[in-house]
């Protein structure tokens, strides 16, 4: 009896059957080879037992070809034929009616079991593993068993239908439409439309998250409309289930100016040298960025303060105008019409009344100065 080497189970059940044998006074001696050398001697009909094995597919034509005339010297490793199988088995090739050909199909197996040309020793469970992340088209197994691995031998058309699985994930873009300020900060609502793509098929869903809400299935154009930074999450995936890696999209929106208030009022009259100008701003949005104020219309000089002070201002009314930024771009200013009447800050109106006065009264008295030095004096006595 002959034994594949690389199959230890076979080994195991040689020796089970000499065992059982001999109880009814059959000798086996078994000899254990590879299966390269178990194919050279299989095949050139000398041997009297072999333990080997056949794969059957979903079809009978195979097997009952490698037991017929035309397969001897070829696959038929034991020569068997008998003429009832041979008439049965070439029926079978020549006919298409399937009941028909069951009928001749049948009687191949029933001559050949009669025969026991084979003493099957087990039917062996097949069982697979496949991967649908690399290849699709494996089909229904249970519905098309002839799709199965073992129907290896004819045309089995899971080999004409398996494809390379698309393992690449879509990819989608964000397209934003708005009034774009300063600092990424959006001075308008803002729109944004997501694109899906897949260079390998096609995009199945794109879904989206604002502000950690639920995922919602895309459909059309994202409206923002509230004011804030908001978070945007989206993903795609593709109809063979690749899913892209999740995507965020920060949009912050400031539609809203500052607001800003000089704490003094128009027409204050500032007597200090020191001219002291205070105000109030604050932005609920983006936030105050920056300031400037601007004199009597001259060029902005920037502050960090909400107050300056002004030295050097020539009495007289002058103008202040403050300005706030915010981080979006949105301004906004606030003005002051003040006066500047100072001891020594130059001529004020009510100073120059008081020059006039002084001068007069200072004229008055020099010309009665001159006058009583002018009049004659008494004649004196003779």
């Amino acid at each position: 009896m002959a034994v594949r080497q690389e199959s230890p189970e076979e080994k195991d059940i040689a020796f089970y059957l000499q065992y059982e044998w001999a109880k009814i006074g059959v000798d086996i001696y078994y000899d254990i080879m590879t299966e390269a050398a178990l194919g050279a001697y299989v095949y050139s009909y000398s041997y009297d037992t072999m333990i080997w094995f056949w794969s059957g597919d979903v079809d009978p034509m195979y097997q009952l070809f490698c037991q017929s005339k035309v397969s001897w010297s070829g696959w038929s490793d034991n020569m068997y034929s008998t003429p009832e199988y041979e008439e049965n088995f070439t029926k079978s090739v020549q006919e298409f009616n399937v009941e028909k050909r069951k009928e001749y199909v049948d009687n191949c197996q029933k001559v050949h079991y009669e025969d026991a040309y084979y003493i099957i020793l087990s039917y062996v469970d097949q069982t697979y593993a496949w991967r649908t992340d690399t290849f699709t088209g494996w089909g229904d197994w249970l519905a098309h068993p002839g799709r199965s691995v073992d129907n290896f031998w004819t045309g089995n058309p899971l080999y004409f239908d398996l494809a390379p699985t698309d393992n690449s994930p879509p990819s989608t873009e964000a397209e934003i439409a708005g009034t774009l300020g300063e600092n990424g900060w959006y001075r308008s609502n803002v729109t944004v439309t997501l694109h899906g793509s897949d260079d390998s098929g096609s995009v199945n869903r794109t879904q989206f998250s604002f502000d950690d809400s639920d995922w919602t299935t895309y459909e059309e154009p994202i409206e923002i409309t509230s004011e804030g930074v908001h978070v945007l999450e989206y993903y795609s995936v593709d109809d063979t289930g690749n899913c892209e890696s999740h995507k965020t999209l920060v949009v912050a929106i400031d539609t809203i100016v500052p607001s800003v208030l000089i704490d003094s009022e128009d027409g204050t009259v500032f007597t200090d040298d020191a001219v002291n100008i205070s105000w109030e701003s604050s932005d609920a949005g983006s936030g105050v960025d920056y300031m400037e104020f601007s004199i009597d219309g001259e060029a902005y000089t920037p502050c960090e303060d909400c107050y300056v002070v002004l030295t050097d201002l020539s009495n007289g009314e002058h103008s202040f105008e403050v300005r706030v930024h915010d981080a979006a771009g949105n301004n906004v200013s606030d003005t002051l019409q003040f006066v500047v009447d100072t001891p020594d800050g130059g001529i004020s109106g009510l100073s120059l009344v008081m020059i006039v006065s002084a001068a007069a009264v200072v004229a008055v008295a020099t010309i009665m100065y001159l006058m009583l030095r002018r009049t004659p004096g008494p004649p004196s006595p003779k």
